[in-house]
C-alpha cells in the first residue's frame, strides 16, 4: 500500500516537472517512466543479441552498433529504436537518468532546471563534471543521440505525431550520415497526409536539401537561434549559401577546368576535391577564374578557418583532443588554433593532439589555404592587423606576400607576441609542404618535379600525403645549400628556397626534418628552451647527449648554418645592428657567405658589441658550437679536409684537430722544407688558431687543463681579450703540471707563428702598421723587438725559458744540441758558426736586460729583490728611466749606482788635479811678484 502511495507520488511529481521543463523536443512524450525503457518485443534480432542488458542506454547501444544489415529490420523493431532515440533529447529523461548521479554536479543540476532545451546546456557544461559516474552517462547520451539534433529540433517536435502514426522512425544506415534521411523519405511518402505542423518541416528540409546535406549541416545549427530572431520571414532554403554559393558561382570554371571528374563518392569530401581543383588553377599565371568565383571561395576559406564545425572529418577526428585539451568547444578559429597550438610537440608528448587530428587539420590547411591570404583566418587576421599597418601596409595582399614580410618581421620590435603565436601555429603546417607556401611552390614547381618526384598538380584533398611529398622541401633545400648540387636549381627557385629557410630558422618547429627526427630529445634536453631559436642552439650545445638519428640531422643543420649566417636566427635577431653596421660590405658581397660571421668575430672585442651583450654572447656561442666538430667551419672544412682524413684522423673536435694541423706546420716550418699543407688550409689554421687565443673558453682542453690555476692566480681576470692566457703565462712557474704542459703547446703555437698571437696583434696593432706593415706575419716578433716594448720583452722572456720556443736558434743549433748537450756537455766542445752566431744574438739580447736570462734571474733572485728593488722594472714601468731634475737626484743615482766607488775615484783625481793645479798657479803668481818686487 506505502509503496503503491509513494510510486503514485512520483509519477504525479515526473508529471510536474516535465509539465514546467519540456521544451521543443520534450513536449511529445508523455513523461512516464515505463516510456525511459527499451522494448525489444517488436524486435526478434536485437532481442536475442541485447536482451541480457537491463540498462536502457547499454540496450540502446547495443542496437545501434551490433553488426547487422540495417535494411532487414523490421519497420517496426526500426520505430522502437528511433523513438527511444528521441526520447534521449527530452528534458524529463534527462531529469530521470542524471539527478541522482550528478547530484554533486551543481552546473547540471542547474541546467537540469533550465527551461531551455537541457541536452544544450548539459554539454555545454559537460567539462566541469568531476564526479565519474555522472561524466560517464552524459558521454554515453551524447554519442547515442541523433547526430544533427540541433538542425532537426523543429522537425522532431513537430513531426513527432505523424513519425508515430505512420511507423516511419527509422534507424541511419550510415553512423557518420544524417540521422533522419529514410525518416524524411517515409514521410515525404505520406506528404498529403501530414499533419499542419509538421509538413511545413518536412518541406523545409527538402528546400534544405537535407538528404545530401554534409559539410553545411553544422552551419543551420549554429545558427538556427539566430534565423529565428533575426531573419523569421527568411525561406530556410536561402540558408544555403555555403556550398551552393560556391558551386553556383564557379559553375563555369568548374565545368571548364574539369572540376567534377574523379570526385569521390564521400559527401564530405566531395566539395573539397572541387575546391581543390579550384585552388590548383588559381596556382597557374597563364589561367584565371572569374572574379565572383574566386570572391566566393575566399569566403568558403574565411569559413573554414572560423569554425572547426564546418569540417566533419575534423569534427570527428579531433572530438576527444578539443574536450581534453581545449576545455570546450569555441567558434571564431579559436578551437582551430588551439588544436593547431598542440600540434606541436612543445613539451610533452602526451599533451600532443591524435595522429588522426593532426591530419584532418593538415587537410584543413590545404584546404583554406591561410598561407596564400592571411586574412582568411580570423586569429591571424584580428592579431597581425595592427603589425601588417604598422611594417606591411605596402605589400599587396595574396600569394603569400603578406605573410612573407610578417615571417621577416619575427624578431623585430614591431612583432607583437599575439601575432607571433598565431603566425607560428599556421606556419607549423605551411613548412610541412612545400605547396602551402605561394611563392615558393611557384618558384620551384618545375624543380620539385624534376628534381625532387613532386606531383605536379595540387593535391586532391582524396590523396593520402605521402613520404615522398614530406621529403620535396628537404630536397629543395639539399640542392640551395649543398656545395656539390648549387646551381642546379633556377635562380629564383634558389631565392625562395633560401627565404623560406631564413624565415622558418626561427624556430625549430619550423624544419620538421629537425623537430620530427628530435622530438624526444626536445623534450628530455631542451624543455626549458623556447625563445627564438634557443631550440636550436640547446641541441647544439647537447650534441654528445642526442640520440644518433637527431645527432646526425643536428650535425648536418650545423654545417650548413655555418656557412649561412641566415640560418642563425640568435646571431641574426641580436646581432642585425651591429652587422649592417660593422660589416655592411660583407653582407652586400654574397661570395663567401660565412665572411659576415667571421666581420662579426673579428669586431666582437669593440664597443659596439661588448656593450651589446645579447649579440656578444651569440657570438661567443657560435664560437664555442664550432669546436665541437671541424666541419661546423665552412671554410676551414672545405680547405682542410683532406689533411684532417689523412693526418689526424683520430682528432674527435675542432681543437684537436688544429693542434694536430699546426704540429705538422710548426715541423716543417723549423726542418724549413716544403709545406706538406697548402696555404689555403694553413691560413684556415692561422685563422682559428688567432680566434682560440682570444679567449681560453675556445681551448677547452687548455681551460679544463688550467681550471684550479684560474682560480688560484686568475680568479677575477675576465676570459676574453687573451687576459686570462695572459695571466696564466705570467705566472708559468707556478703553475701545475698539466697546466704548464697546456700552456707550453700555446706557447710553441705562438712562436712559432706570431700571426696568432692574439695579445701581440691587438696590442701592438699600431706598431706593426707603423713599423712592420711589409713583414710576414708569422716574424712579426722578430721587426717589433725593438718598436713594441713592453709586450716583446715578456715574449723575450718567455722565449728563453726554453730553447724550443726560439725557431732560429733551434734550427741553427740543431745539430750542436744533439752533439753537445744531450748529456749536458755543452762547454766541452767547440760550436758550429751558425750556431755560435745566433747563440751570441741570445746573450746579446740578455746582456741588455738581465730579466731576458732565466738562469740569472733565477740564481740572483734574492739579490736582485733586495740591491736592486727600487731599480724601475720594464714590465711594470714599460722601460722609462727617472728624470734627474735636482742636485739630490744625482746624489741618489750615484750613491745608488753599482759604479759608485768609480764615481768617487773619478771625483777625488778631479779634486786632487784641481788642488795641485791650485798650487802649481800659486807658486808661478808668486814667484811673478817677487820679480816684479826687485
Amino acid at each position: 500500500m506505502l509503496s503503491n502511495t509513494i510510486s503514485r507520488r512520483l509519477c504525479v511529481a515526473f508529471i510536474v516537472i516535465c509539465i514546467q521543463n519540456v521544451n521543443v523536443l520534450g513536449n511529445n512524450l508523455e513523461p512516464n517512466n515505463d516510456r525511459f525503457r527499451l522494448d525489444l518485443s517488436k524486435c526478434s534480432l536485437f532481442q536475442k543479441l541485447c536482451s541480457y542488458l537491463e540498462d536502457d542506454l547499454a540496450v540502446l547501444s547495443c542496437t545501434l552498433n551490433v553488426a547487422y544489415n540495417k535494411t532487414q529490420v523490421t519497420p517496426a523493431c526500426q520505430q522502437t529504436v528511433w523513438t527511444h532515440q528521441n526520447v534521449l533529447l527530452d528534458n524529463a529523461y534527462l531529469d530521470y537518468k542524471l539527478k541522482q548521479p550528478c547530484v554533486e554536479e551543481p552546473t547540471i543540476l542547474n541546467c537540469l532546471k533550465s527551461p531551455e532545451l537541457v541536452i544544450d546546456c548539459i554539454l555545454t557544461k559537460k567539462l566541469s563534471v568531476n564526479n565519474k559516474e555522472c561524466w560517464s552517462i552524459i558521454n554515453k547520451i551524447e554519442s547515442l543521440i541523433f547526430n544533427d539534433w540541433q538542425i532537426t529540433g523543429n522537425f522532431l517536435k513537430n513531426c513527432y505525431a505523424d513519425i508515430q502514426a505512420y511507423t516511419c522512425g527509422r534507424i541511419p544506415q550510415d553512423s557518420k550520415g544524417l540521422s533522419q534521411i529514410q525518416t524524411l523519405k517515409c514521410l515525404q511518402i505520406k506528404e498529403q497526409n501530414l499533419s499542419p505542423e509538421c509538413l511545413p518541416e518536412v518541406i523545409g528540409l527538402q528546400d534544405m536539401k537535407y538528404n545530401t546535406l554534409q559539410l553545411n549541416r553544422i552551419i543551420f545549427a549554429a545558427c538556427n537561434l539566430d534565423q529565428k530572431n533575426f531573419c523569421p520571414d527568411e525561406v530556410p532554403g536561402s540558408w544555403l549559401m555555403y556550398n551552393r554559393g560556391l558551386v553556383r558561382s564557379c559553375k563555369e570554371d568548374i565545368r571548364k577546368y574539369h572540376c567534377r571528374k574523379g570526385v569521390v563518392d564521400d559527401k564530405d569530401v566531395r566539395l573539397a576535391q572541387i575546391l581543390l581543383c579550384l585552388e590548383n588553377v588559381t596556382r597557374n599565371d597563364s589561367t584565371k577564374l572569374a572574379p565572383e568565383c574566386t570572391a566566393e571561395m575566399t569566403d568558403h576559406r574565411k569559413m573554414l578557418m572560423e569554425d572547426y564545425r564546418l569540417s566533419p572529418e575534423l569534427m570527428q577526428n579531433c572530438a576527444n583532443d578539443i574536450l581534453t585539451l581545449c576545455k570546450g568547444i569555441e567558434a571564431g578559429g579559436k578551437t582551430i588554433h588551439c588544436l593547431m597550438e598542440h600540434a606541436r610537440p612543445r613539451r610533452r608528448k602526451e599533451k600532443r593532439i591524435s595522429m588522426g587530428c593532426q591530419k584532418s587539420l593538415e587537410n584543413l590547411v590545404q584546404e583554406a589555404d591561410p598561407g596564400e591570404d592571411w586574412r582568411v583566418d580570423p586569429i591571424l587576421r584580428k592579431a597581425c592587423k595592427p603589425v601588417v599597418d604598422k611594417a606591411c601596409q605596402e605589400v599587396i595582399g595574396g600569394n603569400g606576400r603578406v605573410m612573407s614580410c610578417l615571417m621577416e618581421k619575427l624578431g623585430t620590435v614591431v612583432m607583437t607576441p599575439d601575432c607571433e603565436a598565431a603566425l607560428i601555429q599556421i606556419q607549423y603546417f605551411i613548412s610541412r609542404d612545400f605547396k602551402l607556401d605561394p611563392q615558393l611552390y611557384k618558384a620551384c614547381k618545375y624543380d620539385a618535379v624534376t628534381l625532387c618526384k613532386s606531383k605536379f598538380q595540387w593535391p586532391d584533398a582524396s590523396d593520402a600525403r605521402s613520404e615522398k611529398d614530406l621529403l620535396v622541401l628537404p630536397c629543395l633545400y639539399n640542392y640551395a645549400y649543398s656545395s656539390d648540387q648549387r646551381g642546379k636549381l633556377r635562380p629564383n627557385c634558389e631565392h625562395q628556397v633560401r627565404r623560406a629557410m631564413r624565415q622558418r630558422a626561427i624556430s625549430v618547429d619550423l624544419l620538421p626534418e629537425i623537430e620530427d627526427v628530435c622530438i624526444d630529445d626536445l623534450a628530455l634536453l631542451c624543455i626549458e628552451n623556447s625563445g627564438k631559436g634557443e631550440e636550436i642552439s640547446c641541441l647544439q650545445d647537447k650534441i654528445k647527449d642526442l640520440s644518433p638519428k637527431c645527432r646526425d640531422v643536428v650535425n648536418n643543420f650545423t654545417e650548413t648554418q655555418s656557412g649561412h649566417i641566415e640560418l642563425n636566427t640568435v646571431v641574426n635577431v641580436n646581432c642585425r645592428v651591429p652587422m649592417e653596421r660593422l660589416c655592411s660590405s660583407e653582407l652586400k658581397n654574397k661570395k663567401d657567405e660565412d665572411d659576415v660571421m667571421d666581420c662579426l668575430i673579428s669586431h666582437k672585442n669593440d664597443p659596439e658589441i661588448k656593450a651589446n651583450v645579447k649579440c656578444r654572447a651569440a657570438i661567443e656561442h657560435e664560437q664555442i658550437i664550432s669546436l665541437k666538430n671541424y666541419r661546423f667551419t665552412r671554410k676551414f672544412k672545405n680547405s682542410c679536409k683532406s689533411y684532417v682524413v689523412r693526418y689526424c684522423p683520430k682528432a674527435q673536435t675542432k681543437t684537436q684537430v688544429m693542434t694536430c694541423l699546426s704540429e705538422i706546420v710548426r715541423n716543417d716550418t723549423i726542418a724549413r722544407r716544403k709545406h706538406t699543407i697548402l696555404k689555403d688550409c694553413r691560413q684556415q689554421i692561422r685563422s682559428q688558431l688567432f680566434q682560440q687565443k682570444e679567449s681560453i673558453d675556445l681551448d677547452p682542453e687548455l681551460k679544463e687543463a688550467c681550471k684550479l690555476d684560474l682560480q688560484l692566480f686568475c680568479p677575477k681576470v675576465p676570459h676574453g681579450e687573451s687576459a686570462a692566457l695572459e695571466c696564466l703565462q705570467t705566472a708559468s712557474g707556478k703553475l701545475s703540471e698539466a697546466c704548464q704542459k697546456a700552456i707550453f703547446v700555446v706557447k710553441k703555437q705562438e712562436f712559432t707563428d706570431n700571426a696568432i698571437d692574439y695579445h701581440l696583434i691587438t696590442s701592438c696593432n699600431g706598431m706593426i702598421d707603423l713599423y712592420c706593415h711589409n713583414t710576414e706575419t708569422s716574424k712579426i716578433l722578430d721587426c717589433l723587438k725593438v718598436d713594441c716594448k713592453l709586450v716583446i720583452v715578456n715574449r723575450m722572456i718567455e722565449q728563453n725559458t726554453d730553447y724550443r720556443f726560439n725557431n732560429n736558434l733551434q734550427d741553427a743549433c740543431k745539430v750542436d744540441i744533439q752533439q753537445h748537450c744531450s748529456e749536458e756537455k755543452f762547454r766541452e766542445s767547440k760550436l758550429t758558426t751558425p750556431c755560435e752566431n745566433e747563440l751570441a744574438n741570445v746573450l746579446k739580447e740578455q746582456a741588455l736586460n738581465y730579466r731576458l736570462d732565466p738562469l740569472l734571474g733565477r740564481l740572483c733572485k734574492a739579490e736582485i729583490q733586495t740591491i736592486c728593488s727600487l731599480q724601475t722594472e720594464i714590465t711594470n714601468s714599460e722601460g722609462q728611466m727617472n728624470v734627474i731634475e735636482n742636485l739630490g737626484d744625482v746624489y741618489t743615482e750615484l750613491s745608488t749606482s753599482p759604479s759608485k766607488k768609480y764615481f768617487l775615484v773619478v771625483g777625488m783625481s778631479v779634486v786632487g788635479l784641481i788642488f795641485i793645479f791650485g798650487l802649481y798657479c800659486g807658486r808661478i803668481t808668486k814667484k811673478a811678484m817677487y820679480v816684479k818686487r826687485k
